[in-house]
């Protein structure tokens, strides 16, 4: 008896080191270097609001109506429902910079594992559990920037969490209505939350149904005595009107946002407006392409399985379809109670299409996946301890423990050593600071000088907000990459006049020039090295490159050098990262001097 009770200590032990160590590697997955380029725009935004909250405005008076960052948008309706989110990582940042950014979505990321433990009951097994949420870990790790959706997913799985132990708990259900309120003022797709729970009612009716039309069922005494289906009592317990109260009020919860109807029909009119065009932003924003490009795009299947992030989602597809199997054979050999089945399905079909659809909601595909998979699996093996008891020999428990930690700490390994990283081809590097050579902070502070236009064109324009973040809302730019705002013709107007650039046909001026009052002065043009680099064409390089300065300034790109041979502009500023460029007259007006090739090189050398 004692050596029963000392093995089952240490297995209990070792289980909760387990379940730590899914939490720690969670956090290491969330510490890698900033580079997601948004975030400069989130900071401004959260900046300009909590100084208006000092000045003595209402938080909810504090968020903009109307666009504060383009030139081409000014009047046009920005509803801004990532208010919460960007206030509290301009808090954060005031305080702690860049390194205390990528700690706090670390910390949130592990707090949404820490979640997903708990979707469990405590007799339940834990190494399960943790080889369940593994992969979709993985998954997650893919979409660990600092951004709101960082947040949806920690309330994504508050709600599972929620709802998973509520025909135990069914007080629980209340706190979703507050959930549903942080929700919608952190990210858009608050509207996870309404479906969730609408898929969860509508399992609570087909139940109801169930238990009153299958009397076979309910009047079997010896059925109704054995372990979920104890659970007839859920009517009474959870009750169809108390869920539709809850149902009820986390719909109201969506209109308490700044914007009240207009927010809560937000995530409506962007997947109207992403939906229709969806064909054009899928090929100039990567995180809206969808698996099966990504599936076309790769040489063969084994090079797609090659990378560890679609690796992932196979296998946690694979697991998924298998708990279903082994949930089904077992519900039609015991016919015990309540499966969830419909709600079970509803959820995994419809995240499922949303992770198919774009690559950017493979995590709460994961998540969704991933509590499934769990909860299918975890009745399987609850049948099974109780059909065949819990006979395994403590040294097969520890042998499983104990791999099972070896494998995590092979992969923190990896992720440390930027190994992972490597083989993902992703570029992340980890760490706790800015990814260098990146941002193009420099030149944006520069852009913001006295006697600089106080427009930009910023080529690419997902580092405007790198600029906004700097010289915003005074100084303005073309467009940046946020998609409530900027709609497909501002796209296309900005591509017509980067493509003008690029070709140097002479259209580009007359068009960046509609853009703004005729007394205005042509905006600066502030062109990324990179960006430039990336529309160069071999045969246009062999003509253009040759020995002198000029020749050597053709290894920029097409962008960098066309405007440099361009005798009405003047290149005013340079660094490794990007360039800046104003009118010839607009330099000489304010006194803003001219780098001459040679010093326009030896500011650049740096960037190869």
């Amino acid at each position: 008896m004692f050596h029963r009770t000392h093995a089952l200590s240490g297995v209990h032990m070792l289980d909760m080191i387990l379940g730590l160590s899914l939490c720690a590697l969670a956090f290491l997955f969330g510490i890698f270097e900033l580079w997601n380029v948004d975030i400069w725009w989130h900071l401004r935004t959260g900046q300009l609001m909590a100084t208006k909250i000092q000045q003595g405005m209402l938080p909810w008076e504090s968020v903009p109506v109307t666009d504060w960052y383009t030139y081409t948008n000014q009047n046009k309706d920005w509803i801004d429902l990532h208010w919460g989110f960007q206030i509290l990582m301009a808090v954060i940042h005031q305080w702690g910079g860049v390194r205390a950014l990528v700690l706090i979505k670390a910390l949130v990321g592990a707090i949404t594992m820490t979640l997903g433990l708990c979707i469990r009951r405590m007799t339940e097994s834990v190494p399960l559990a943790v080889v369940v949420w593994m992969p979709s870990l993985i998954i997650v790790s893919s979409r660990m920037y600092v951004r709101p959706e960082i947040f949806t997913l920690l309330f994504l799985m508050s709600f599972l969490l929620v709802l998973f132990h509520a025909p135990r708990l069914p007080g629980l259900l209340w706190l979703l209505p507050f959930i549903q309120m942080l929700w919608v003022n952190f990210q858009g797709l608050f509207v996870f939350g309404p479906i969730l729970v609408g898929a969860y009612f509508l399992d609570q009716i087909v139940f109801v149904w169930r238990y009153r039309h299958v009397s076979k069922i309910v009047a079997d005494k010896s059925v109704r005595g054995q372990g979920d289906y104890a659970d007839h009592r859920l009517c009474e317990q959870v009750g169809s009107l108390k869920l539709l109260l809850v149902c009820l009020l986390v719909l109201f919860a969506c209109f308490v946002n700044p914007y009240t109807w207009q927010g809560a029909l937000f995530p409506i009119q962007l997947f109207e407006r992403v939906g229709t065009d969806h064909e054009f932003f899928k090929q100039r924003v990567g995180e809206l392409r969808s698996i099966g490009d990504f599936l076309r795009d790769a040489p063969s299947m084994m090079q797609a399985l090659a990378n560890p992030y679609f690796a992932a989602i196979v296998i946690t597809t694979v697991m998924m379809v298998a708990s279903f199997v082994l949930r089904g054979f077992w519900f039609l050999r015991a016919i015990e109670g309540r499966s969830y089945l419909v709600f079970r399905i509803l959820i995994v079909l419809g995240f499922s299409y949303l992770g198919w659809q774009t690559r950017r909601n493979v995590s709460h595909f994961a998540v969704v996946v991933g509590f499934v998979t769990l909860c299918n699996f975890s009745e399987t093996w609850r049948h099974l301890r109780r059909e065949q008891g819990n006979s395994q020999q403590p040294w097969k428990r520890y042998m499983v423990r104990f791999s099972i930690m070896g494998l995590m700490a092979g992969c923190a390994w990896l992720v440390v050593q930027n190994h992972f990283y490597e083989w993902t081809g992703s570029g992340r590097q980890f760490g706790v600071k800015e990814r260098s050579n990146w941002y193009p902070h420099d030149a944006a502070v520069f852009s913001g000088k006295p006697g600089m236009p106080s427009k930009a064109l910023i080529a690419n324009w997902g580092h405007a907000s790198v600029y906004i973040y700097h010289n915003g809302p005074d100084y303005k730019v073309f467009m940046d990459g946020r998609l409530e705002v900027n709609d497909r013709t501002t796209m296309e107007n900005y591509e017509a006049i980067t493509d003008s650039m690029t070709t140097d046909d002479g259209r580009w001026e007359h068009l960046l020039r509609e853009q703004i009052e005729p007394t205005d002065d042509l905006p600066a043009v502030m062109i990324e090295i990179a960006e430039s680099q990336r529309r160069m064409d071999p045969n246009w390089f062999r003509k253009k490159h040759t020995s002198d300065s000029l020749g050597e300034i053709a290894r920029l790109g097409p962008l960098i050098f066309n405007l440099m041979s361009n005798p009405r502009w003047r290149c005013v500023y340079a660094d490794s990262v990007a360039v800046v460029f104003i009118e010839h007259d607009r330099s000489r007006l304010h006194s803003l001097p001219e780098l001459s090739a040679r010093s326009f090189l030896e500011r650049v050398s740096g960037i190869r």
